[in-house]
This record gives structure tokens, C-alpha cells and sequence, in this order.
């Protein structure tokens, strides 16, 4: 074979598909967000298809997650990092990062909710505030919402709307309105201050004025 035809034949020859892949996939992935983590992964899944040619090797993108991870996520994940799963590296590594540092939506809701006071409003309107906040996330738990519209109720009603049983959250907050209307001293409380009404009445007695104004209410 003469060199004219080695050289021709030198310039033929290929990359090696992996070869190609390790010098053309290089791609750079977002800061990771702990608190929006499927967001982030939707983020990094689109830069894995505009990658050319496009990175769809799980051992690959597993390879790019790993570059991005805290030390804190890294180490809720530890386990499928230091023995990766033989099959799915990337998607068990997604799935296990999405489910073991995600907010619970519990969680989602107090943390929503924590600034929320009851302060000049009516209990009805707090209560349509909330909803309203709670509706645009798309997660509703009636049962938490019902216990953080509570913990802004006045000390003194509190007990009593505790005390409704079979009774919508929408209601409750209606018995809440009328009982603060016909109740001369309450005590407000939330997370950041606490505003006092004083009353010459003994608690006794004006919790036993409260349950005779909520049962004239519910017979209404």
C-alpha cells in the first residue's frame, strides 16, 4: 500500500461514537435549586436534549448531576452515589434527590402560610386569603389549612371552634366571625406579636357566654 493511499485512508476513519460523545456532550448545568427540584431536573433534561449530539447515556448524565450536587444533597443521596444503580443511575439519583429532599405538602403549606395573621380582618376573610394562596399552588390539604387558620384565631374563641365537630372550615370561620363581633375582649395571637385586650371577666365566664352565643348562632 503506497502512502498516497494510507493517508486517504487516514482521513476515512471515524471517531468512535464514544470517543465523540466524551468530546462533544460537554454542557453546563444550572446552579442546583434545593427547594424547586423537579423544576431543576426539568431545567437540566432540556440542556441533556440540546446537547450535540444529544446526552442520552444514564451513566452520563448521572456523570453531569454529580458536578452540581451540594455537599448537603449529596449526602441525603450518599448511597446511590458511592454505588450507583447498575441499571438507571440517573433516574434512581433523580427520583431518590426529588423524594428525600422535596417539601412534604404539609410542609409547603405552613411554610406558604406562616405570614398569614389574622390582625383587622374577619376570620371569613383571613380564610379567603388563604385559600386563595393555598388554590394557586395547587396542593390543598383542608385538614392543615384547617389547623393554621386556627392557630390565628383569639385565644378565647379558639377552644370553642375546636370544639365543632362535623362542621365545614368555611362554617367554622362564620362562627368565628359572629362569636369576635359579640365578644367585647379577645386575645389575638401569632408568630410575631401578640395584642391583648383586657376584660374584667373571669375566663369561666366569658367561655361560658362564648358557648351560649355559639349555640344561638349554630340555631340560626
Amino acid at each position: 500500500m503506497d502512502k498516497t493511499h494510507e493517508a486517504a485512508t487516514a482521513d476515512t476513519v471515524t471517531t468512535p461514537p464514544s470517543i465523540q460523545t466524551a468530546t462533544t456532550s460537554a454542557i453546563s448545568l444550572p446552579p442546583f435549586w434545593p427547594n424547586r427540584t423537579e423544576l431543576w431536573f426539568a431545567t437540566a433534561e432540556a440542556r441533556f436534549d440540546l446537547a450535540h449530539p444529544k446526552i442520552t447515556q444514564e451513566t452520563t448524565k448521572f456523570s453531569h448531576v454529580l458536578t452540581v450536587l451540594s455537599p448537603e444533597i449529596a449526602d441525603e443521596v450518599a448511597d446511590l452515589i458511592t454505588k450507583p444503580d447498575a441499571v438507571q443511575p440517573y433516574t434512581k439519583l433523580k427520583q431518590a434527590v426529588i423524594n428525600r429532599t422535596a417539601l412534604s405538602e404539609s410542609q409547603k403549606l405552613r411554610q406558604l402560610l406562616s405570614g398569614e395573621e389574622l390582625g383587622a380582618r374577619k376570620p371569613t376573610q383571613l380564610l379567603r386569603h388563604m385559600r386563595l394562596l393555598v388554590n394557586d399552588t395547587g396542593y390543598v390539604n383542608d385538614e392543615v389549612l384547617k389547623e393554621l387558620f386556627l392557630q390565628q384565631m383569639p385565644v378565647n374563641v379558639k377552644p370553642i371552634l375546636l370544639s365543632l365537630s362535623n362542621v365545614g372550615l368555611e362554617q367554622i370561620a362564620e362562627v368565628a366571625d359572629r362569636i369576635i363581633e359579640h365578644t367585647p375582649a379577645i386575645t389575638v395571637v401569632s408568630s410575631k406579636e401578640s395584642k391583648t385586650w383586657y376584660t374584667e371577666e373571669k375566663p369561666a365566664d366569658l367561655i361560658a357566654k362564648l358557648n351560649t352565643r355559639l349555640d344561638d348562632i349554630l340555631q340560626r
